[in-house]
């Protein structure tokens, strides 16, 4: 059983770590269009929401090294955010917002049964 696990814990890793990567490299290319974001200006709402983001984006990157902080780091920053977007708006966080979702739950997977294999 665990020669089995082991088999497909490496493929979980590396789909975190593509999807992590291709969602990087969409946020970096709307900052490039759009501009730098200007952190800790405007109403608090905002800046809670734009704080929860950044820790999302810091997750991504983070989850290259540690499954398991990239996981806390993105799913932690999710929900944050989608609480205060559901909060201000009364709507979920939609567009590709969910995709953010994916990397977090793949991370945490690899991390719980990476864990067990050894």
């Amino acid at each position: 059983m665990a020669a089995q696990r082991a088999t497909w814990v490496p493929v979980v890793h590396w789909a975190a770590r593509l999807s992590a990567l291709a969602l990087l490299v969409m946020v970096i290319a709307f900052y490039i269009g759009v501009g730098p974001p200007t952190f800790f200006k405007g109403p608090p709402d905002e800046i809670m929401r734009q704080t929860a983001f950044l820790l999302t984006t810091l997750g991504l990157a983070v989850g290259w090294m540690w499954d398991s902080v990239g996981a806390l780091l993105v799913l932690g920053g999710m929900i944050v955010f989608s609480a205060l977007e559901y909060s201000a708006h009364r709507t979920l966080p939609g567009r590709a917002f969910p995709y953010f979702w994916i990397p977090g739950v793949l991370w945490l997977i690899s991390a719980v049964f990476a864990d067990r294999t050894r």
